[in-house]
């Protein structure tokens, strides 16, 4: 009942015009409320952050609820008026939907499809607007001062930010972070891996770029084991490597090349082995299996390790530039180098704090940082210094703005 009683600061509450709200669907005002009760129980469940640090459900939501209250209420209004579509039915599908995404995804940014579809709006870049809501896919409302803003391109717009933890499957290939159909022949390839299966990635005579191209046969004059047909590696052989039988497993090598499919040369042996596991002695990365790195910096000798490990516990060693730490936790870097910590408590409110964002975690178990102190963001009237500071995303003449003033500037 508080929930609801909050939002009709900013809309009248019920069914709004031009909402899209049908009977039985629920209503803009209900944003927050469906969507942080599903991040907040997965949250917990998962061990990642997705709204803050808290490690149960009703902290998680008592300290995202006052967040989420002043941009949802932007947005109903936005609905209110006509500026924006809503589909009731979208918004009980995302909230249902954050059950379903895995762990890792989650870790990764990965959200349900059907959280972007809750709200729609038609104006284009260059266009008039209030809230983000009103733009078109692709774009955000900035204010800059000004009241209306303009949409403009969002440039962190990512929605399929997840692969670089955890990958694509067997027909897509990995560009930047996002999950990206594999290419057919002859179609313009900028590296290994991103061509459909008999295709690598090359030159050839007189076509300088690069292709999706057959692989070629035993025989032909090749450089990598990928230009060959599966089955084979690139053998050397006086002035020039040709495709061939491919080493089996224990057989001699002297490079990756001549192994088998799923073989690596270790280097240390002068042999064709299986790719290391998590925890293995390694050269380099390209001897650990796929989804592990070597990681060179580690305190006992270089290790095989995940990338990107999620949930590491606390007082385990961590990688601060990749690793997520257990909720209420940071990768506190240690004295042996700058790529080793250990997950250590972070700061709770009125304790020291400092910019955490490199290690993937907030920078307090409770509230932001404030001048270097974890502090609770600030209420309507409040004295402030930025918009950072305040609950309602507004800092106007030294003060916090009423939420219900807030309509531009929460870009």
């Amino acid at each position: 009942m508080l929930f609801l009683l909050c939002f009709c600061c900013f809309a009248a509450c019920g069914a709004p015009e031009g909402g899209g709200g049908g009977a039985g669907l629920l209503e803009p005002e209900a944003w927050c409320e469906v969507t942080l009760e599903a991040r907040c129980a997965r949250q917990v469940s998962c061990g990642v952050a997705l709204e803050n640090e808290a490690t149960t459900e009703a902290a998680c939501l008592a300290e995202a609820l006052p967040r989420c209250a002043p941009r949802a209420g932007s947005w109903s209004s936005s609905v209110a008026a006509g500026r924006a579509g809503f589909d009731g039915g979208a918004l009980a599908s995302c909230g249902a939907g954050w059950g379903e995404v895995g762990c890792r995804e989650l870790a990764g940014g990965a959200s349900p499809s059907a959280c972007g579809e809750v709200f729609s709006g038609g104006a284009g870049e260059g266009e008039a607007c209030f809230t983000d809501v009103e733009c078109g896919g692709g774009l955000r409302c900035a204010a800059g001062g000004r009241c209306p803003g303009v949409c403009v391109a969002d440039v962190e717009a990512d929605p399929g930010a997840t692969c670089l933890l955890t990958g694509c499957d067997a027909a897509a290939y990995c560009a930047g972070s996002v999950c990206r159909p594999r290419l057919a022949r002859d179609a313009a390839c900028e590296g290994e891996g991103q061509c459909l299966a008999g295709l690598f990635c090359g030159k050839d005579v007189g076509a300088p770029e690069l292709r999706c191209r057959p692989q070629k046969e035993a025989g032909a004059v090749c450089f990598t084991r990928a230009m060959c047909a599966a089955g084979q590696g690139c053998l050397p052989g006086g002035d020039v490597s040709r495709c061939g039988e491919a080493v089996a497993e224990g057989g001699f090598c002297g490079s990756d090349e001549v192994c088998a499919g799923g073989l690596v040369c270790d280097l240390s042996a002068g042999r064709c082995a299986p790719p290391l596991a998590e925890g293995a002695a390694c050269v380099s990365s390209a001897a650990c299996a796929p989804g592990l790195y070597c990681w060179e910096d580690h305190p006992e000798g270089a290790r095989c390790r995940e990338e990107g490990k999620v949930g590491v516990p606390p007082g385990a060693l961590c990688n601060p530039a990749l690793d997520r730490c257990a909720l209420g936790h940071y990768c506190r870097i240690g004295d042996r180098s700058p790529e080793v910590g250990a997950c250590a408590l972070l700061p709770g409110l009125g304790e020291p704090c400092e910019d955490f964002s490199r290690n993937l975690n907030s920078a307090c178990r409770e509230g932001v940082c404030l001048g270097g102190v974890c502090a609770l963001l600030k209420a309507p009237g409040e004295a402030c210094e930025a918009r950072a500071e305040c609950l309602s995303g507004a800092c106007a003449a030294g003060s916090c703005a009423p939420v219900e003033e807030v309509v531009c500037g929460l870009e």
